[in-house]
């Protein structure tokens, strides 16, 4: 690994939530793109936002007390980014981005219908920082997409690929899990997956046959593991010795090329 870099303090920390905050009644009505959110406690489940007081939702925040965080989906990404462009001073933004109104379970205002997933949360504590104001909050209530949950009972944001905030740009989060928390003591190995992702650099293979991969387009274990000796030993400048080498590496992982799956899985 290369030597860090030191940089002077910044804002870079992500992925973080990407959520559009609504919250208000009547005339009141708004809602603000938010990122600097997340849990901060478990009994009683906690979030908290911070939000600058020059916001226009500020005020009403402060006076209500009660806000929906609703999740971003990709089909929602046009509107967190316009909602966190435009001042609710200006323009009405449940009219301008058409968004559906879906009436909270627990609170007086609305969350948005089209996101699958939204956290009903009541203010419990106000606690002003130099630039922002931490609202503390605990979830009253979630309300999720039926189509998030499997047939037993199990929540998957993940099948939702909902957009995240990093460093000035918006990422997607759909992905297969790697492995479950906890499973290094509870016997469980890390999902195949995580082997796959073992780059070819990190195999300890002499760099001119990285190099040689690298130009055959095979890029990690994953790659590795779909072709077959045969395929390898074909390659230009790929003989014998080379082919043991790379095989002798992956053995290392508990894992062979595709026509020799006889090591056994680590």
């Amino acid at each position: 690994m290369n030597q860090k870099i030191s940089k002077t303090p910044d804002l870079s920390l992500g992925p973080v939530p990407t959520m559009i905050m609504t919250l208000g009644t009547g005339e009141e009505e708004n809602m603000i793109a938010v990122a600097w959110t997340g849990i901060v406690n478990n009994d009683p489940p906690m979030i908290y936002v911070s939000v600058n007081p020059s916001r226009f939702s500020y005020p009403v925040l402060k006076k209500t007390g009660e806000f929906v965080l609703n999740a971003v989906s990709p089909a929602l990404l046009q509107d967190v980014d316009f909602t966190g462009s435009v001042s609710g001073r200006d323009i009405d933004k449940w009219e301008a981005t058409g968004l559906t109104k879906e009436p909270a379970k627990k609170l007086a205002c609305c969350g948005i219908w089209e996101s699958p997933v939204q956290y009903e949360c009541k203010v419990t504590e106000v606690i002003k920082l130099p630039s922002h104001v931490m609202f503390l909050a605990e979830i009253v209530n979630v309300n999720i997409d039926p189509g998030l949950i499997d047939g037993r009972g199990d929540f998957h944001p993940e099948h939702a690929g909902l957009v995240a905030y990093m460093n000035g740009r918006y990422v997607e989060t759909a992905t297969e899990p790697v492995c479950d928390t906890g499973y290094t003591l509870n016997g469980q190995l890390p999902y195949e997956s995580k082997i796959e992702a073992v780059q070819i650099y990190e195999m300890g293979l002499p760099e001119q046959i990285c190099r040689k991969l690298y130009e055959a387009r095979l890029y990690n274990i994953g790659d590795l593991r779909n072709v077959t000796k045969e395929y390898l030993l074909s390659l230009p400048g790929f003989g014998k010795k080379t082919v043991d080498a790379i095989i002798e590496a992956m053995a290392e992982y508990g894992t062979a090329p595709a026509e020799d799956m006889s090591v056994p899985a680590p």
